[in-house]
């Protein structure tokens, strides 16, 4: 009789403790699924790779640039920058600070390599037109914007006079890439509009390295 009621026994506790186990082992699946979910970002394509790191930027902040684009689609126009968008929508002072920063030094650097390209096209053209019309050349005065001594006023109005027939170009050191700096410097100095219109002079911003001074 005892023997029997100890089967029974041992019968109903396993019929009750399979159902628990199994619960007890979803329950611990779920928590860890819950506590620990997967989080797979989007790859990078190679070329947004490239464009990440053209623009200094991580590939995080690029995924974040993507992502602020998108949710801001009526807002922002699709020529602002990554930086634009970054700074714009920053979350903190000093990430917006960082943003503004990285966007002033590419735009510094586009200006100054804007500023020699055109300063050797103006020479390319020069060197064509006066291969093809037979002419000496022109005198070239490279002269500090901000210099007011006599003997740089002198040496000005030297290569004005030189500027017809043979034509002047001129470059300003120390504007900065600064056009309205060098049209103000014009002004000052009574440089005459109409050879301006007609190239007769040119005004310039100078590269780094060019020597001060008037000659041809």
């Amino acid at each position: 009789m005892n023997w029997q009621f100890d089967k029974s026994l041992r019968a109903l506790i396993l019929w009750i403790s399979l159902p628990a186990a199994l619960a007890f082992a979803i329950a611990t699946a779920l928590g860890q699924s819950l506590n620990e979910p997967e989080v797979t970002q989007p790859q990078l394509s190679d070329q947004e790779r490239r464009s990440a790191v053209s623009w200094g930027l991580t590939e995080t902040e690029w995924r974040r640039h993507r992502e602020l684009r998108s949710l801001r689609k009526g807002l922002v126009s699709a020529d602002v920058t990554p930086l634009e968008i970054l700074g714009i929508f920053s979350a903190s002072d000093t990430e917006r600070k960082r943003y503004a920063r990285l966007y002033a030094r590419q735009q510094l650097d586009l200006l100054e390599r804007i500023a020699m390209f055109e300063a050797d096209y103006l020479e390319a053209m020069r060197e064509l037109t006066h291969s093809a019309s037979g002419t000496t050349g022109r005198y070239k005065l490279v002269a500090a914007v901000g210099c007011a001594t006599s003997q740089c006023a002198e040496q000005l109005q030297r290569a004005l006079q030189l500027a017809d027939p043979h034509g002047l170009d001129i470059f300003l050191t120390g504007t900065a890439g600064n056009d309205g700096t060098v049209r103000s410097w014009a002004a000052r100095n009574n440089i005459p509009p109409d050879a301006v219109r007609s190239r007769r002079i040119t005004l310039n911003h100078a590269q780094p390295g060019m020597k001060k001074g008037l000659y041809r």
